[in-house]
């Protein structure tokens, strides 16, 4: 076997074996279709939270995220597309350094033809 041969045959081996991959059906694929700023705001020094519209499959999720302080990236964030994951109260994906970040569910709408955020 050449050396370029042996060195494919290990990276496909390796591959499945990488921990940063997630389980199948563990994250799915979720398009931000809307970003406003939250009107629940407790304190003057509190980071601003923003009510985020993800579109996932055949329903739309209102989530409250609350950015790293003086981050406003999520306002720029229409139409990109994230990996998250959907549980019963909230949605989770991972942020720039791998970390989960769980947002809590506001809303969910089955038919988004119906819905505007």
């Amino acid at each position: 076997m050449t050396r370029a041969g042996s060195l494919l045959l290990l990276v496909s081996l390796s591959a499945p074996l990488c921990p940063a991959q997630s389980p199948a059906g563990e994250f799915q694929e979720a398009t931000i279709v809307a970003v406003k700023q939250s009107q629940e705001r407790t304190k003057g020094d509190d980071p601003q939270s923003y009510v985020v519209t993800l579109r996932l499959a055949e329903k739309h999720y209102d989530v409250l995220y609350t950015p790293p302080s003086g981050s406003n990236r999520v306002t720029f964030a229409k139409g990109q597309a994230i990996l998250v994951k959907v549980g019963t109260k909230n949605i989770a994906f991972r942020d720039i350094m791998g970390r989960l970040v769980e947002m809590p569910i506001l809303k969910t709408v089955d038919n988004p033809q119906t819905h505007q955020p």
